[in-house]
């Protein structure tokens, strides 16, 4: 089949068009489909994160009630955790998801333990390593973002990632850019790369591909199957083959992590597992992670509230045999995040663990209205910002920013149009903040 790439961008273009037109000639149930939502939550032409957010703002009286609210409140959570909105995105994710919930008996004695070093310390006996997240939740990529040095350190080579379009030449530039991956857009996502490539990690994208789509239509599975099915093919084919004994980390999404198959669905841990003999160490951290408020959440989370063993950090449960609880058949580990604490409006999550520092700018431009806000490398404009957030008739925002780094920080307002441009140097951390204009 030949597709004229042009006419293709036209169409997507008068798609996206046609849904943010809604602004001014009225939202109806036919900008609610699917189809339109999925278009206008990628805005694939310009890639504006901004207007995608102002237009599904608009839409949310009408798509609230319509057939696909579903897909409404999912998009939505996913635009709010880009532009750093974290609640928000708990918010609408739990409107639109059902969650699985697994019957677990706590023993009355029990310990948590920092996730990372247990994790580091079981990975040295496996050469494959899989985590999972919810693709709304900034915060489950910071895991990852935690085991990368450990492992590298154990030689890990390979980062192999669910989220990035295998066209772009990411390992050979050295950063991330909108072009990487739709989720790599996430300032937390982004950094996961930048700190892979600088350990030394080459990262493989392992997304299914159009032609495999294609090839998909004469195998006799669904499509979900064959994505896990061609996820699992396209990491052996891009690395395990090739270099039979690479160690890699993968990140995916939910439950393709799980080692079991279960309701007809073969997961791709399962297949890549099955597919080359190699026993992954399989870590989930979806299943109890933290929602928007106590009634979207495990029973055993709000229980671990209760006995004062969430801690600051990401833990294991162990018990009094200082071995892990099984809490979930499918996984080896399941992992516990930290609940969300706040300073100065920001989560204190985005600290990164210790890669970034919250920076107080003053923004007199944005008293009066609300403003949008990208801190971005100085040398690297293309790149993902460091930081982005909107600011609402604030005097001030908290940024957070990596040490020694020449900052672009824009300030747009919600049509991004440019309120103001300034060129930031963000000092050594010792003694007071400080910033060089």
């Amino acid at each position: 089949m030949v597709v004229n790439v042009k006419v293709m961008k036209c169409a997507i273009l008068v798609l996206v068009a046609s849904v943010i037109s809604a602004d001014v000639h009225g939202a109806t149930a036919s900008t609610c489909t699917p189809r339109s939502l999925h278009a206008l939550l990628t805005d694939d032409y310009e890639k504006n994160i901004w207007r995608s957010l102002k237009s599904f703002r608009i839409l949310e009286e009408t798509c609230d009630t319509a057939q696909s609210a579903g897909y409404y409140k999912m998009y939505r959570a996913q635009i709010e955790s880009f532009v750093g909105n974290h609640e928000s995105a708990l918010v609408f994710a739990d409107r639109s998801a059902s969650y699985s919930r697994i019957d677990v008996d706590l023993p009355a004695r029990i310990r948590s333990v920092h996730a990372v070093d247990r994790l580091a310390s079981r990975a040295a006996d496996h050469q494959v390593v899989i985590v999972n997240e919810r693709h709304h939740a900034s915060t489950d990529r910071l895991l990852t973002l935690e085991l990368l040095e450990p492992l590298s350190r154990i030689g890990f080579r390979f980062l192999a990632i669910e989220a990035a379009w295998r066209g772009d030449k990411i390992n050979e530039r050295g950063f991330p850019t909108a072009n990487t991956g739709y989720y790599i857009n996430d300032v937390v996502f982004a950094e996961v790369i930048r700190a892979a490539i600088s350990l030394n990690y080459e990262i493989v994208a392992y997304e299914i591909e159009d032609h495999q789509r294609e090839e998909q239509k004469n195998m006799d599975i669904s499509f979900q199957e064959a994505r896990d099915f061609f996820h699992a093919r396209n990491i052996i084919q891009r690395v395990l083959h090739p270099y039979p004994h690479a160690r890699v980390l993968i990140h995916c999404g939910y439950d393709h992590v799980h080692e079991r198959k279960r309701d007809g669905w073969v997961p791709m841990a399962y297949q890549l597992k099955k597919g080359t003999g190699i026993d992954p160490l399989t870590i989930d951290q979806v299943t109890f992670s933290e929602r928007s408020s106590p009634e979207f959440e495990h029973p055993l989370r709000l229980e671990l509230d209760r006995r004062g063993l969430l801690l600051d950090k990401a833990v294991i449960l162990l018990d009094s045999n200082n071995t892990p609880l099984p809490l979930d058949p499918h996984v080896d580990e399941s992992v516990i995040s930290p609940r969300t604490r706040y300073q100065g409006g920001r989560p204190t999550w985005m600290d990164m663990a210790g890669r970034r520092r919250p920076i107080t700018v003053n923004m007199p431009t944005c008293i009066d209205r609300t403003c949008i806000l990208e801190a971005s490398s100085e040398n690297q404009p293309e790149a993902v910002a460091y930081d982005r957030m909107e600011l609402d008739h604030q005097a001030s925002a908290v940024l957070y920013l990596p040490s020694n780094t020449h900052v672009s920080l824009a300030v747009f307002d919600i049509n991004k149009r440019l309120l103001d441009r300034r060129n930031l140097f963000i000092d050594d951390p010792v003694g007071e903040d400080k910033i060089s204009d």
